[in-house]
């Protein structure tokens, strides 16, 4: 057989294989479906507005009903193909974590200079959880009652 031939075959093959676990990935939750309104507002003390998904639904906020306000919940489902990157970003990259025991399969805090956002990991998904408005130990507290909450939907 020619180079040309099984190089062609060879290259088929390897595309395929590509395409197959893309193909039987499951396809990920809108983040607007993970909260109700109802909880958010129990965990914020304030009535929000419906969640506001972002183009693709991978990412949802709950607004307060004021500009005022800055009161608010985040939430971003993705892949948990870049997991270990996430948890352990560069050295001088101005972030920290810290490890959350008991939630899912992993978790952790992440720490920049402005907030503080709970990961988690379930399976094949994993999700963000950032609230604003409140002070550190507020902010770990909500989230990790909101990310338990996300948990039954996955």
């Amino acid at each position: 057989m020619d180079c040309k031939y099984t190089c062609a075959i060879l290259g088929c093959v390897f595309n395929l294989l590509l395409t197959i676990p893309r193909a039987q990935a499951a396809a990920l939750p809108d983040a607007c479906s993970l909260l109700t309104p109802a909880q958010v507002n129990a965990v914020l003390g304030i009535s929000v507005k419906a969640g506001e998904p972002s183009p693709g639904n991978i990412l949802c906020e709950w607004p307060p009903p004021s500009p005022t306000n800055t009161k608010r919940v985040e939430v971003s489902v993705s892949d948990s193909s870049n997991w270990a990157m996430e948890k352990a970003p560069p050295a001088g990259a101005g972030v920290e974590t810290t490890p959350v025991n008991g939630i899912a399969d992993d978790a952790f805090y992440l720490k920049t200079a402005g907030e503080t956002m709970l990961y988690v990991k379930k399976g094949k998904v994993e999700f963000f959880v950032l609230v604003h408005g409140f002070p550190v130990d507020q902010v770990k507290a909500k989230e990790k009652t909101l990310a338990q909450q996300v948990l039954t939907k996955l």
